[in-house]
């Protein structure tokens, strides 16, 4: 099946069930490939995760992946039973925490108006070795982060397949959208994750995958990366450095949160 036939096929939408996908994608094989960013040893990823008690963090793992035996659902870059680190990156402190929280609190994507309350765990930790990820990257041009603004591997890439470029860019385009848009249902990560499973398996050299953060909707948090990693690569190539809870109340107003409270020594040696 040719890429734009692909394409057209997902853009059709209404999937009965998700091996659907999972089969046309198969078929792109070796006509498609996407840019890779190099993530440099001793780069820092933040990854956040909403709590009601500092007792749920016990250790480390605790402010790791799901275990595969409890991701049920498919998420943005997973599948069922196929879990994934999810990370962030970014190029300030205060960035990369505005954008964790947009990830996981719902009143910065929902314009909750009622009080609620938020306790959020936060792990940061560090590569121990260069990661190779694939990008999502939109071919336009119109990315909110300048390691994805058309990078000269892809566009070298482009004038290799000539006339059928054009037909690349339509999927790579088609796929963008899967990654950056807002989603409510579960069946609206189907396309993201089993691409994500898909690319994977093309290289053993690929140790995740790259992405802009959807949820930090603010017109400031440029330069926000999602990143989502194997599990046996964080197991093995990410040290925990540091750990953080944040605690604030929103009731629709503008929120003002405290400085962090430093957790690491509550459940984990200094390292």
């Amino acid at each position: 099946m040719k890429i734009e036939e692909i394409t057209q096929f997902l853009k059709r939408g209404n999937f009965s069930t998700p091996q659907q996908i999972r089969e046309i994608i198969s078929l792109l094989k070796d006509v498609y490939m996407v840019p890779s960013l190099i993530m440099n040893q001793g780069s820092i990823l933040y990854r956040a995760r909403l709590i009601n008690d500092i007792s749920e963090i016990r250790d480390a793992s605790d402010l790791s992946y799901t275990p595969s035996k409890n991701n049920k659902s498919y998420k943005r870059a997973s599948t069922p039973d196929n879990t994934m680190f999810y990370g962030m990156s970014g190029e300030s402190y205060s960035k990369i925490i505005s954008g964790c929280l947009g990830e996981v609190c719902d009143c910065f994507r929902n314009n909750i108006t009622t009080h609620k309350h938020y306790k959020v765990a936060i792990g940061i930790w560090e590569t121990t070795r260069d990661f190779t990820l694939p990008q999502i990257i939109n071919p336009d041009g119109k990315n909110r982060s300048d390691a994805f603004d058309n990078t000269l591997e892809y566009l070298n890439y482009l004038k290799l397949l000539g006339d059928k470029a054009s037909k690349v860019v339509d999927f790579q385009r088609l796929i963008s959208g899967e990654f950056t848009k807002q989603v409510k249902k579960e069946e609206g990560y189907w396309i993201s994750a089993i691409f994500t499973e898909w690319i994977l398996s093309l290289k053993d050299s690929y140790d995740g995958i790259i992405y802009e953060s959807v949820q930090s909707s603010d017109s400031k948090l440029i330069n926000n990366h999602c990143v989502a990693l194997r599990p046996q690569v964080a197991d093995n190539f990410l040290k925990l450095r540091d750990a953080q809870l944040l605690e604030f109340d929103y009731a629709g107003l503008e929120v003002i949160i405290p400085p962090p409270q430093k957790i690491l020594h509550l459940f984990c040696k200094i390292i």
